[in-house]
Order: C-alpha cells, then structure tokens, then sequence
C-alpha cells in the first residue's frame, strides 16, 4: 500500500509520517522541570558567586538557592513522570494489525503509514485511517467524535464502494495494493481531500471516508481502514498545542523589578431503563388504563426518530442518537411501555405493552434548520396510514387543525412555564392518512426528490401539503441537563466583572439554546449578533453593522480607539475598552472564524467582542478555540482562564493562563494537561473569587514583606560604606546573613501565605466585587514596588543611624568600651529581627556573636536603641495602613464597610429559590441532529435486516 502527500510519492512501500511513528508525546526529551528550573534560575543574581568582585562566602547565596531549586525540581520531576506514564499507557495500546497474511496484535507506536488495521466496537481509533469495509452494509461506520468536537452524538461514516467487499477477509486486504494521494498533514478537522488509485481506477476520497484519530467506534462489530496520518502527523495532533510554562502577572512584574417525592416503579415493563426515573403516577396511570390520547402520544415518541438500537444481550437495549434530544424521548418512551425494539429500512419494530407490532415505514420527512420538525408516516399492522410529526412548537402551532386551538393554546401555557425553566420543548401531533391521497403525495414526493435544480424548495413546498391539519397530541421538554449551579455561578462571575466566552464544537442553535439557559445571554438584551458570513466580505460587513449599533462613534476616524490604532499598528499594542450603549451578545460560527483570521480582522472582531457581554463561538476546531485564547491575550491586556472536560479542549487550557478541567465523560486528556481539574464547573468561583482572590491577596503581601525586608536588611551597607572607605565590609556576620531568609524570616511569612484570610469565604460570594483587587493588580504593582523600596531605604537609616548614635563613645556599666565593630553588628542584627518579625530568636546574632551577645545584652542603652529602632520603623508603616483607607479608600474599602455594616447589622438570609428565566420561549427541536439521516435509513443502508 503506498500513501503520498500532494507533493506526490516518495518512493515504495510504507511511509512513516514522522521519525516518531505513531507515538504520542506530552513530555520533551529534556524534562520539562530542567526548563522551569532555567527559567527560576535566569534572573537569579550570580555577582555573589564570583570571589573577585564579593566579599560573601560563596555558600551563603548556594546554600538558600539550592534548597529552593531542589523543592521545586523534584514537584516538577513528579509532574513529568505523570506525563510520560500517560504517554506510555496511550502507546502501548494495542490494535490489530495486519502482518503476513494474518491480524497481528501490536501495540499503537508501531503503526505506520500504509499499514491495514482491523478496530473493533467501543474502541478508540489509532490514526487517522481511510475507511475500507467494515460489518455494516455499505461499510457505515458509526463514531464518536467526543474528543474532537466534544460532541457525544453518533455519527455516520462511510467506506469507499469499491473497497466495500474486502470485508474481513485476511487475503483480500493483504492483496489490496492501492495508492492514496491526499493533502499533507493539517489541521482541517473538517477537511480532507485525496484520490485512491486501484485496479486501475481513481476513486475520490473526502472527509467522509476518513476516521480520525481521537473518535470512537459505536454500534460497529468491526471496521478495516488504511493508515493515512500518524503521530504528530494526524489532525488530532496536528490541532494540539505546545506545553508552556505558565507565569502570572506578578512572576512577569518580578522580573522586570529582579425535590423529594416517590419514584413510579417500572416493573410492569421489562425492557424499561433502570436508569431511567420518573415522579408524576398521573401520566403512568393513564397509560395502564389504555388511555387512547397517551397511548398515541408514546407511540409517535417511538416511531418518529432516527434512533438505531443494539441488543447484544436480550432484553438489554442499547440506543445510538443522532441527538440527545432523540434518545431522551425515544428512552422516556420505552419506560412507559412503548419501547422501539429495531428498524429495517422498510419497517419498525415496537414492543407495545408487551405485544410485539411491526409498522410499515412508508416515508421520513427529514428534519432540517429550517423546517425545525421531522414526520414519519408509517402503516399499522392494522392497515391504517398514519403520520407523526415533532418538532418546535412555533411551527407545529402553526400546523394544526382549528379543532385544536384551545388545547393548543392551554399547552402553550404549559410550555411558558417549562421554558422560564430553562428547558427545551416541541410540540406532537399526528394525522390520519386517506390512501388515495397519500399515494397522490407519493408520486409526488418522488419527482421531487429527482429533481436536479431547486430541489429543497421543491421538496419543502410537498411536504408542506401533507403535514397540515394535525392533531396536537402533547409536549415534551428536555433539559440540557446542566450541572448544578452554572447560572448562578455565571451570574456570580459577572458581577466579579469576569466576561465569560464559550468556544464550543456544538451547532449555533444548541449553543445559543445553552448560552440562555446558563445566564451567559440574557434575554433583556438589546440585541444578540450574528455572524455567519463565508467569505472575508461578509464577515466584515456583519462585524461593522454590529460595532455601528454597539458605538456608532466608533466608525469615525476622530474615535479615540481608531487614533489609538492608527498610530500603533504597527508595534505591540493593547486595545483599550470601549463602552457599548447597551447590553450585547455575539455568536460566531467557525467558518466565519476562519475569515476572521485569515482575513486579518482580528482587531475588528475583538472590538466587537470585547463589547458584549456575552460570545459564543460554535463548531470551532481545537486548534481555534486556541486561537481565540491567542487572540485575546495579544490584544488585551487580562488574564485568560479555559475550562474544558475533553480532548478538544486541551489546546485551548494549554494556551490559556490558567488552564481548568473538569472530569467528565470524555475522558482524561483535559486533566492531564489542566492547572487545576475539578468535577462541577460551580466550583470555579470558589477556585476564583476565593481562593484565588486570598492567593492573591497573600501572594501580594509575601513580595512586599519580601522587597521590604531585604531592602531594610541590604541598605543598612549602603549607610555602612560611608564609614569603612567603601571597602565592601559586611556589617552582619556571615552565618546570619546565609540564614536570614532561610530560616530567620521564613516563619512568619509561610504563616502568612498559609493562613491569612482577610475576608471570610461567605462574605466574598455575597460581594463578588472583591476580586477587582486582583484584576487590576492594586496589591502589588510597580507603584507598591516602590514603595516598598522607599519604606526599606527609610527603615534602612534607623536601622543604621540609631545603633551608629548609640554605640558611639558608649560604656559599660563597669567603664569598659562597647563601641566595637561585632557589638554594632549584634545590636543592627538584632533590631532589624525585631522589625520585620516583631519577635527576637534566640540566635539572633549568629554563631560568632553569642559571646557578644551576653556581653552587650545587659546594657540598658542598648536595649533602648533596639525599642526605639522598632518603634520608628513600625509606627509609620501601621499609621499609614489605618488612615489610608479613611483618606485615599480603594473600591473594594468602600466594599469591606459594607461587610462590616452587615455584620453589625445582620440580615435573615433570603429563602432559596431557583433562578428562572424571565423570558419569552425559545423553542428548540434536536439541534445537534444531522440532516439527511433519514433518507439514508430510509436506503437501507444503515442495517442489515434483522429477524422479528
């Protein structure tokens, strides 16, 4: 088998796609903790180090540097060694092979380009593989693309019809012999163009034929396929990012400066879900009496969908949806005793009650965006035509017959309820069918579908004749099935003045549908924008009309940010806020993302962005969602945050400031490559508001306690060298200097960075207004910086000066002289402990110094000297924080008199109620379904036939 890139073929035989074959690598060669630890020991000061030009030993820089060095390389070493198991376990997967005429197992790294492999039910694809056969007729290959697009719906692939009958036949597919030419390796998810030369035919190969690395094979026995990409070469690869070293903003600053009720029992029905529960007896009581109304509601339910259903064990069905929408109703269904049991394409086969019926499946309508419904008409074993149609309950209204207008109108009622719930209904109905007019429509209906010009239209306008009239039969509503808590914590971070984007693989209409049900759009908006241009013209124009909605101003060439721009296009830049004249939302779909980027209308589309309050951003690639992360931080100047729960979201947490994981369904591959991984997304204002904000807060203090104590501790020598001709004498002893920030000064502030909590948790979720400290650095920034650097040059002279007037011409008691270099020292030492720890150790004056010590210690003026040291560097800095807030109070003072107003003053907690939508409906029909399903079960293409 030969396989070439577009630049044609190489030579003969098997191609490896890269040096590393198909094996998968999170890790370098060299650990990534050698590279943290270059990049901690960069900025480390080296001038102590060399003796010429220092007048320190050499082990009192080492010695702290070293300790410090070898914590963090061994936290990092456990890291890689995580990183590479991971890496071994996914390599050493094993797959079927095809090797000397026979399936060879062998482990995933060996595969190459050109190789057969044979993957079976529920097994991760290997490579990026050409589909050959597989057991399904026409070799259709059912996957699960949850790691690419983190869409847990089947999809359908399809083999090429001349490589159809090579089956599993070991001598067929070892004397396959043809050459694929196809695209060099990329990043196009949805894109593959390439021609298969065999027995002397070229056959065209597309996205279709393709199964990519990182799918899953459902509800097939086995399918055979040809490896085209491997490794680093496959698109799943080819969208992941690069491991950086995440540093925060201060890192980057410090391098500049150095219900309860009774469940109903199913039991009546033993192929019900035992998964499945239900709490109303009302509606399972009515389906027990033979209610004719709530026996044809269920029925449509199990008719009226292009759900495929595997029993591997009997009486354990497994049903694959096109969309969650389809399993939750035809599940819901099969609990009340109408289970859909199997299809041909020419029947369905219905467990009702317990009594086996086979319906002739004469026609399915499809659904499609624009028709927001499905129909299926079918034949009952009774020999009565009849249709069913779901769909969106704004078009079925529409649909029905005048004899249902009050039941329409007391169901819409029930339909605004469910919809202030958040969750997503339509509507059923049905019709019974006179032959001689269906088989009008027919003959009908076939012409049309023949038809080569205008043939949507043409369909549409057919069967538009049939599904009229309808008699309404009920409503469903189906949650999104939500964590608990999204919309409150959403709420929550927006008033921290956090923007949340979502960057999702799902169809527009599903991610808007979420992005209401979880408070990123509101429905008081003055308007939600939507771009969905195909080419650079379009999307432009649609970016303009919403920025000239937004901020008419802004198209102006005397806008501030357009004068801005202009004069910085061409150096790094950061685009400033601008404020919209009203609240927006933005939706974005990934072709038009494309344009965006490729078109160079970056800037125009984050001024745009930037404006809303809200951004969704569907069937976007891995590798865009990375690119929109990229985007923001080259342009604005915030701090990103990704959170994902699968393998498409890995590039996005990689580029991300901080990357979020939550562990979910889609496996491991966003936690292993996330900062921090939770189960429930509401723990992420814990994570931010919390303790974030009290890292923050103690992060903050730690550096200005850092800076401060090393400038009062280094500048006493600056005083110093006045008085010793510059010589580079040290005024601390050697020992005392090695441990000062080792051990002296470390327990107060491990403390601190430990336990301080300045506010209490409950008092910042009830003010999500505290955590502006962090987002614009008001803690610790160039200004804190120096003022730190001022309070240690003053701290520095009293530490100095005071002892220096002390000892000068001083006596004993007894009349000996105490004015010599080592009591000075001892008495600096000393004082400088008890201002920045409030506290003297007891090895104050280092090893050398406990002679001195007891000689000195008694003396009363030196006592007075290191009270009056203190007193003056103390009182200063603790005047300052208490009348600072009362002269010159930041936002977040005004915040902490209200927290203490409350607590003066305490309130009853309000009752607990849940967040509704205040809204108008939206209906929403299976939006995640894929049109034209059912002209392909219709086909037969999709089973083989199954004995009843």
């Amino acid at each position: 088998m030969e396989v070439a890139g577009d630049d044609g073929f190489a030579g003969d035989g098997k191609q490896t796609a890269s040096k590393w074959g198909n094996q998968s690598r999170s890790y370098q060669l060299l650990p990534t903790f050698l590279g943290d630890l270059t990049g901690q020991v960069y900025p480390s000061p080296s001038l102590p180090l060399i003796p010429q030009i220092s007048s320190l030993a050499w082990y009192t820089t080492v010695i702290p540097l070293m300790i410090v060095l070898s914590i963090t390389a061994v936290k990092d070493a456990v890291d890689d060694l995580g990183r590479h198991q991971n890496d071994k376990k996914v390599n050493n997967r094993s797959v079927l092979l095809l090797a000397n005429g026979r399936m060879e197992e062998d482990k995933w790294m060996n595969v190459q380009v050109g190789d057969i492999i044979k993957l079976k039910n529920n097994q991760p694809v290997t490579a990026d593989i050409l589909l050959l056969s597989s057991s399904e007729p026409y070799s259709l290959t059912y996957i699960e693309t949850a790691e690419l697009d983190g869409e847990t719906n089947l999809k359908v692939k399809q083999g090429i019809s001349v490589t159809s009958n090579l089956g599993d036949d070991l001598e067929l597919l070892s004397a396959f012999d043809g050459e694929v030419r196809c695209d060099l390796p990329n990043n196009k998810l949805d894109k593959f163009t390439g021609i298969l030369t065999y027995k002397s035919g070229n056959y065209v190969l597309d996205q279709d034929k393709l199964l990519l690395r990182g799918c899953t094979i459902r509800n097939t026995d086995w399918c055979c396929g040809l490896v085209v990409y491997t490794g680093p070469d496959t698109k799943l690869m080819q969208n992941s990012g690069k491991c950086t070293w995440k540093r925060t903003h201060i890192d980057h600053l410090m391098n500049v400066l150095v219900l309860w009720s009774e469940k109903v029992d199913f039991s009546y029905n033993k192929l019900a879900d035992p998964n499945f529960s239900f709490y109303d007896k009302t509606l399972v009581e009515a389906v027990k009496k033979e209610d004719r109304w709530a026996h044809l509601f269920f029925l449509s339910l199990s008719l009226c969908h292009t759900v495929m259903s595997e029993e591997k064990v009997e009486g354990e069905l497994v049903y694959q949806a096109q969309s969650p929408d389809e399993g939750a109703l035809v599940t819901a269904a099969r609990n009340f005793g109408f289970v859909f049991h199997s299809r041909t394409s020419e029947t369905i086969t219905v467990v009702e009650m317990g009594v086996t019926r086979v319906y002739q499946l004469l026609a399915i309508l499809d659904f499609s965006n624009v028709r927001k419904r499905m129909t299926v008409i079918i034949r009952t074993p009774e020999d009565r035509l009849m249709l069913f149609c779901k769909g969106a309950d704004t078009i079925i209204c529409e649909l029905l017959h005048s004899s249902c207008r009050a039941l329409s109108d007391v169901t819409m009622e029930h339909l605004d309820e469910f919809a202030t719930e958040g969750l997503r209904t339509l509507m059923v109905a049905y019709r019974e069918l006179d032959d001689a007019f269906f088989q009008t429509w027919r003959q009908k209906h076939s012409e049309a579908s023949l038809c080569l010009e205008d043939r949507e239209h043409k369909l549409s306008v057919v069967y538009e004749e049939i599904e009229k009239d309808l008699m309404l039969l009920g409503a469903t509503a189906v949650e999104d099935k939500l964590q608990d808590g999204v919309p409150e914590t959403i709420i929550t971070l927006n008033k921290a003045k956090i923007k949340l984007w979502a960057l999702t693989g799902d169809k527009q209409e599903t991610a808007v549908n979420v992005a209401y049900s979880c408070n990123i759009f509101e429905n008081k908006m003055d308007g939600v924008f939507v771009v969905e241009g195909k080419n650079y013209e379009e999307v432009w124009k649609e970016l303009r009309s919403a920025r000239a909605k937004m901020k008419p101003e802004s198209l102006l060439e005397s806008d501030p940010v357009n004068i801005y721009l202009t004069r910085n296009r061409e150096m790094p830049f950061v685009i400033p806020e601008e404020v919209p004249n009203g609240n927006y939302g933005l939706v974005i779909n990934g072709y038009s993302l494309a344009c965006v980027i490729e078109g160079n209308l970056e800037l125009e589309l984050l001024r745009v962005a930037c404006m809303c309050k809200g951004v969704i951003c569907c069937r976007t690639t891995p590798l865009q969602k990375a690119q929109v992360v990229e985007l923001v931080k080259k342009y604005k100047k915030v701090v990103t945050l990704a959170i994902g729960d699968g393998a498409n979201d890995v590039n996005m947490i990689k580029v991300a400031h901080i990357g979020v994981a939550i562990s979910g369904l889609e496996g491991m591959q966003a936690m292993l490559n996330s900062d921090f991984a939770f189960s429930q997304f509401r723990y992420l204002q814990r994570l931010l508001l919390i303790h974030g904000r009290w890292s923050y807060n103690r992060m903050c203090k730690f550096l200005s306690y850092f800076f401060y104590k090393n400038f009062a501790f280094t500048l006493v020598h600056f005083w110093y060298a006045f008085f010793n001709g510059f010589s580079a004498q040290t005024v601390y002893d050697t020992w005392f200097i090695t441990f000062y920030n080792l051990v002296y000064t470390s327990l107060p502030v491990l403390g601190l960075s430990l336990f301080d909590q300045d506010v209490d948790e409950k008092w910042i979720l009830c003010f999500p207004e505290l955590y502006e400290t962090g987002q614009h650095n008001l803690y610790f920034n160039k200004k804190k910086f120096m003022r730190c650097l001022l309070h240690g040059i003053y701290t520095s002279f009293i530490l100095f000066f005071v002892p220096m007037g002390t000892l000068h011409n001083s006596e004993r008691s007894d009349g000996k002289d105490i004015a010599d270099f080592q009591s000075f020292s001892l008495v600096v030492q000393t004082s400088l402990m008890w201002v920045v720890t409030l506290q003297v150790w007891p090895v104050v004056a280092g090893v050398r110094g406990l002679g001195v010590a007891r000689n000195i210690l008694n003396q009363p003026q030196i006592w007075l000297s290191i009270i009056l040291s203190t007193a003056l560097c103390v009182i200063p800095a603790t005047g300052y924080r208490f009348l600072k807030p009362l002269f010159f109070p930041l936002s977040v003072d005004k915040v902490f008199d209200r927290i203490h107003h409350c607590m003066k003053h305490p309130v009853p907690p309000p009752m607990p109620t849940k967040l509704k939508q205040e809204s108008p409906r939206r209906s929403a029909y299976a939006f995640s379904h894929i049109q034209g399903f059912g002209a392909l079960i219709t086909s037969g293409k999709t089973m083989k036939p199954r004995p009843i």
